[in-house]
């Protein structure tokens, strides 16, 4: 007597919330083309461009939060960075990993209870600068990374959270909350169409005190991007590895 067939087990797709502030940013992103290399179903929404913010649910593997030209001291004005703030604290309840860069990473600190603000000096950076690792920030971070920056606010270090890097300039530029969430100041995740873009929605502030100007931001983006993007592919590895063991366990 033939046995029935058992059908393969199949473990749940995994998604991941991918939030944007630009329409104009089209997914060409290294975070992007890393989750769907590790066959993610990607939800990619603008609230700040009126899309719909994704619910997180039980399928919810991963939170990314990309940067942008608001500010978190203008929450007041644009509404939609208080729901993403809701989003990064839902995503830190239930224990998801959790990305937050330039902006986002100042929403995830500010979220926590840290303050963001402007540079107090008024000083940019635009441009590609090195960054310090912190005594714990060297399992995660090497020595003098040269590292795509594009901002002008900083964020505090939140209680509870670890401080991971420093650039010359700002002394936070990357901290560890538990051991799943992650706030960046800088960009690892940007093409060089991305960093072109930046550079002419600008204007003159790339020429702004602490900015390179940009021949010399397109000159070091051919020098230091490759060896940016291999140290970014090995921290994203350590990143996700929780949501990818949970999804093998399932």
């Amino acid at each position: 007597m033939t046995g029935k067939r058992v059908a393969p087990q199949r473990h749940p797709m995994k998604t991941a919330i991918l939030i944007t502030h630009d329409t104009a940013e089209r997914g060409d992103d290294r975070v992007s083309a890393f989750l769907k290399s590790k066959n993610f179903k990607l939800l990619r929404s603008c609230p700040a461009e009126g899309g719909k913010l994704p619910e997180l649910g039980a399928d919810t593997a991963a939170l990314v939060v990309y940067g942008g030209k608001y500010g978190v001291p203008e929450k007041e004005i644009y509404a939609f960075l208080k729901d993403e703030m809701r989003a990064i604290g839902k995503a830190l309840k239930c224990d998801i990993p959790l990305l937050g860069i330039c902006l986002g990473g100042q929403l995830l600190a500010h979220e926590l209870g840290a303050a963001v603000s402007p540079h107090p000096k008024g000083v940019h950076e635009y441009g590609y600068y090195p960054l310090m690792p912190t005594e714990p920030g060297r399992a995660f971070i090497p020595d003098d990374l040269m590292a795509l920056q594009s901002h002008y606010h900083q964020f505090g270090i939140p209680r509870g959270a670890e401080r991971l890097a420093s650039s010359e300039l700002y002394e936070n530029q990357a901290f560890r909350y538990g051991s799943k969430a992650f706030g960046l100041q800088f960009h690892p995740e940007a093409s060089r169409r991305s960093l072109e873009r930046w550079i002419a929605r600008r204007g003159e502030r790339n020429y702004a005190e602490g900015a390179h100007p940009p021949e010399r931001q397109l000159a070091d983006h051919a020098k230091f991007d490759a060896e940016l993007g291999r140290w970014f592919e090995s921290f994203l590895e350590k990143w996700i590895a929780p949501a990818l063991e949970k999804s093998k366990a399932a």
